[in-house]
This record gives structure tokens, sequence and C-alpha cells, in this order.
């Protein structure tokens, strides 16, 4: 039995890992039958998932915190299980890494 969630998601390179999840049907493997809806504003995907259209989002972190303070709109609170980056994030190789890239794609 899959359980069904829709999440909203904004299209960043931090929501690669929820994307990715899904894609590779990593999620699924895990029981979970995931519809990820890709929104155009953080707001949006506050409000969807505040009024109950979304079972989950990716979000940022003030987003959470000032959705369940109150601040700017009705106080609803949001547990954050979990963290998908900290500290910005960022898609880093080596030099020698970059040139080989490089070079498989000249090709």
């Amino acid at each position: 039995m899959t359980t069904p969630l829709r999440i909203g998601f904004i299209p960043l390179v931090d929501a690669a890992a929820l994307i990715v999840a899904v894609d590779k049907g990593y999620a699924a493997t895990e029981g979970l039958d995931i519809t990820l809806v890709r929104e155009v504003s953080w707001s949006n995907v506050r409000d969807k998932l505040n009024i109950g259209l979304f079972d989950a989002a990716h979000l940022l972190a003030p987003v959470a915190i000032a959705s369940s303070l109150g601040l700017g709109h009705v106080k609803v609170p949001i547990t954050a299980p979990f963290n998908l980056g900290l500290n910005g994030n960022a898609i880093t190789v080596s030099p020698a890494l970059h040139a080989a890239l490089m070079e498989e794609i000249d090709g």
C-alpha cells in the first residue's frame, strides 16, 4: 500500500533531493506516491500548505517560522522534520572533474 502525498516546491537547486527521490523511484520504494506540484512563489507554497492543498512542501526556513508565528497571515503551526540544505547550496566539483566534464561535453 502506498501513501499519496502532494508536495509543493519551487524549482531551485535545493529542491534537487526531493525531485531526484521522486524521479528515480526512491520515494516509491519507501511506499510514498508523491505528486510534485511546481509553484512560482514561496507565498503560493505557504498558502497552499496552510489551507491543506499540500501535504508537505519545500520551503525556506523563515517561511515555516513566520507561518507558525502568524507573521503576515493566519497563524498555522508547521512542523519542519528535516532540512534539505544548510547555509546555502551549491554543486561543486574539483578542477580535474570539471576538466573531464568539459571534455565530455565538447566530445
